[in-house]
């Protein structure tokens, strides 16, 4: 391989074009980058001393944020003794794992000597030293651990006696204790990540399900995320795992504002937003613009759901008691075209106009109309100008406003 020299390169500048001095400028950028750049990775150790009737095998793998990449594996000493050395640019999650134990993840930090002393087959309860972030973790996921203990026991409680003549009460009783174990382990979560701000154990806890059911939702809960996405851009912000974290929390406030811009937009006193759909009858389609003029209800419904079509058909029944002039769009959320036709036949609703994208929840209509989970049937009922008056799930609410028109 050719090596470009200082006196290479000033021969290429000297017989250089527009183009070709962009890219010498910038292979000369280039290799002055790659002489000045620092290494910053330091070597990283984590020693064990375990109590083992043997030797064992003993596993180290990082933890990133999308799956668990080996790194080494040895086995122990006669003493139970073991070393790793590993190359560390900046603090990652690390587990070790033995044949019988569950495993102990630690927070491992450029130039770190961590060691780990304790039994083989119960890594989770090994006494660390030599990493105050790893000691946090093993304490909030000890906790994780001994609740659910508890939780299995009591669910493996309810399936022995699955037979017994009182299952129905013991299922409640069980239930109900389910609930209260899930609600003090996110108390205690919360606790914890706001004890702890900016922490690698903190960055866990608030990911951590319990079971499977997640702790946190990053809507409901998003002054937690939000402060805590704070703390760690603080305390790490080249760590590429609060990069991705910070990056979920951006992603989701884009998210909320959107949501938020939606219902901004669908409040009375706005303008229906528009849109566009085919109608049940084929090769036409159906949009709020061509009702101008005309107060229009507009009905969000899923023929597939038994009590929505039923709230329907009472509607229907209602409205035709109510003198005002008014229009009526059905905008159905369905897959399926014939159960669709069906629904709008069975239900006697053919005098009121139709139309769907057959796409579901999936259309953008729905993503228009829905940016919250409101219940369905709802409704839309605009002036004659297009200009929304209320919007609701309450049929009466509805009737009234038709009314007082």
């Amino acid at each position: 391989m050719k090596i470009l020299t200082q006196n290479t390169l000033w021969r290429m500048w000297q017989n250089r074009s527009l183009f070709s001095q962009i890219i010498l400028a910038g292979l000369v950028w280039v290799l002055a980058s790659s002489c000045h750049r620092k290494n910053t990775s330091q070597v990283s150790s984590i020693m064990g001393m375990m109590q083992s009737s043997g030797k064992t095998w003993v596993k180290l793998a990082e933890l990133d944020a999308h799956a668990l990449i080996p790194k080494d594996s040895v086995i122990t000493g006669s003493d139970g003794s073991f070393v790793f050395a590993i190359s560390v640019d900046e603090p990652s999650f690390y587990q070790l794992t033995t044949p019988k134990s569950d495993p102990l993840t630690l927070v491992v930090k450029p130039g770190d000597k961590i060691v780990v002393e304790g039994n083989v087959d119960k890594l989770l309860w090994a006494r660390i030293r030599g990493s105050d972030e790893s000691i946090l973790l093993q304490h909030y996921l000890q906790e994780s651990r001994l609740r659910l203990d508890t939780a299995e026991y009591l669910v493996k409680r309810l399936t022995n006696n699955s037979s017994s003549p009182k299952f129905i009460i013991l299922r409640d009783s069980v239930s109900t204790a389910l609930e209260e174990l899930y609600q003090r382990h996110r108390n205690f979560t919360i606790q914890f990540i706001q004890d702890h701000p900016g922490t690698f154990a903190g960055l866990i806890a608030i990911n951590q399900p319990f079971g499977r059911r997640s702790l946190f939702d990053p809507y409901t809960d998003r002054h937690l995320f939000l402060a805590f996405d704070s703390s760690l851009m603080r305390n790490y912000p080249q760590s590429k795992h609060t990069l991705l974290f910070h990056q979920r929390i951006t992603e989701m406030q884009k998210a909320e504002a959107i949501k938020n811009l939606r219902l901004e937009n669908l409040k009375p006193g706005k303008p229906i937003p528009e849109f566009r759909i085919p109608s049940l009858i084929e090769g036409q389609w159906v949009s709020p613009a061509q009702f101008k003029g005309k107060p229009l209800l507009i009905v969000f419904w899923e023929p597939a759901e038994g009590k929505q079509v039923q709230k329907l058909m009472q509607l229907h029944k209602k409205l035709r008691l109510v003198k005002q002039e008014k229009e009526v769009l059905c905008i159905a959320f369905d897959t399926q075209s014939a159960r669709w036709q069906n629904a709008v036949k069975n239900a006697g609703l053919r005098d009121w106009h139709h139309g769907s994208d057959l796409r579901g929840t999936a259309s953008p209509v729905y993503e228009l109309f829905f940016p919250d989970n409101r219940p369905r049937p709802h409704f839309i009922l605009s002036d004659a100008k297009g200009t929304i008056l209320i919007t609701s799930a309450d049929q009466d609410a509805i009737l009234k406003a038709i009314k007082n028109q």
